[in-house]
Parts: C-alpha cells; sequence; structure tokens
C-alpha cells in the first residue's frame, strides 16, 4: 500500500466515427442547458476544447464546453468533474477522482442525450469506437529519485554542474518515457509518460508525480513496482 498516495486527475477521452458526435444539435436548444442542470456544471459555452489527447479540428459549431460540476457515483462520494468536452470526434472528461468514475459519468451523459435525434432519424451521439486514458497520482516512495540513475551519470553531473558550489548537490527530478516504435523518431507525444519529484517538496520527502497515459488504477500500480523494486527494507 502507498504511503500519502492521492489521486490528482483522471481523465478519458472517447473517440467516435466522423459525424457520430452531432455538434450542431448539442449546441442549439436546451440541450446545453440539461447537460449543465444535470451535473451543476458552474460555466458552459460553445468553443474549441483545449487540447488534451491531440489536436482538435476547426468545425462550425467549434465544439462544447462545460467547466466545474460534479457527478455522485454509485460508490463513494460526490465527485468533482474538472470539465466536460464535446469535440468533432471525442469526448473528455476530467475528473478529480478514480478512472472508474469517468464511464459513470459518460453513462449520464448518455442518458440524458438519448432520445434526442436529428432529423434525418440519426442518434445525436453515437457509440464511442476507441477510449484515450490519462491520469495523475502522487505518493510517497520509499527510495530517493537519484537511486533511479546510474551512480557514473551522478558523479559527472555532480562534476559538471556543481562541484564548485559548496553544498549543493546535482540530482534529478524528472523521468520522461515515449512509447514509440523503436525505428521512429521521437516526436511530441499527445500523452506522455513521467515520474518526478512532486513541486513544492524536498527531494528527503520522496513524494512523487506520475502522469500518465494510463488509467489510475494501472498508475498506481506502476508506482507500487517501482516502490517494491527500489524500496529498501
Amino acid at each position: 500500500m502507498l504511503d500519502r498516495l492521492k489521486i490528482i486527475t483522471a481523465r478519458r477521452g472517447y473517440v467516435f466515427h466522423l459525424d457520430d458526435i452531432r455538434l450542431s444539435v448539442l449546441c442549439t436548444g436546451q440541450i446545453p442547458n440539461t447537460i449543465q442542470q444535470h451535473f451543476g456544471f458552474q460555466a458552459v459555452g460553445i468553443g474549441t476544447p483545449q487540447r488534451t489527447f491531440g489536436e482538435v479540428p476547426l468545425t462550425n459549431p467549434p465544439g462544447l464546453v462545460f467547466n466545474l460540476g460534479s457527478v455522485q457515483p454509485s460508490e463513494g462520494v460526490s465527485t468533482p468533474i474538472r470539465f466536460l468536452h464535446f469535440e468533432p470526434q471525442r469526448i473528455v472528461i476530467d475528473i478529480a477522482g478514480p478512472s472508474y468514475v469517468l464511464d459513470q459519468v459518460f453513462e449520464q451523459v448518455q442518458n440524458l442525450l438519448s432520445q434526442v435525434q436529428t432529423l434525418d432519424g440519426a442518434p445525436v451521439l453515437g457509440e464511442p469506437i476507441d477510449t484515450q486514458n490519462y491520469s495523475e497520482v502522487t505518493a510517497r516512495l520509499g527510495f530517493e529519485f537519484s537511486e533511479l540513475i546510474s551512480r557514473p551519470l551522478l558523479e559527472i553531473a555532480q562534476q559538471a554542474f556543481a562541484e564548485d558550489v559548496e553544498d549543493y548537490r546535482a540530482f534529478p527530478v524528472n523521468m520522461l518515457f515515449h512509447v514509440e516504435e523503436s525505428s521512429a523518431a521521437i516526436g511530441q507525444p499527445a500523452v506522455g509518460q513521467s515520474i518526478q519529484v512532486r513541486a513544492g517538496t524536498r527531494v528527503d520527502e520522496r513524494i512523487y508525480f506520475s502522469a500518465t497515459g494510463l488509467t489510475s488504477d494501472e498508475n498506481i500500480a506502476w508506482l507500487e513496482a517501482l516502490d517494491e523494486r527500489f524500496s529498501q527494507g
């Protein structure tokens, strides 16, 4: 069991075929008000959503954006929803809670829209064909971050950056992983995989921040594996 474990963010993108999210219908009539009232969103607007799982195509209308609401999951306490974004081919939900709550939010959205149809008889929302995940977790682990780096590299870094500075030590604070084909050029991933010393904490507190393209449970499992492998005793 990880010490001081906190789930900061869980986010999921639900991906749809082209034209399976009928933005023109979603942005008109009472639909925005219905969604806003159901989740208690503090703000709603028509505009291009922020980039999360990739670029957002420019369309007319550009998207439907809801910010700062909440959901009552089937188990547990009310969970804050940071945002619910309707893009041309994706619905993105971001919450301050575990990833399993995301599907409950999405199911409620589906239920709210299930009776709405377009003039051509098609539903206003189709079925997702894929999902994308992202989560942020912090926890205290049983090792210093420098133990993930080879001793020769640490010694060279000390000589290069801090040898002439009294009482200063060069130490790593961040590690970023890309998941690419081995022969591919390194690009900018839509979602990175990183672990770092939590900003605002001391290195000797051993509190780490993990941001990954995983669900919150998978992110926690990654930290547990690190803790088991590198912690002493």
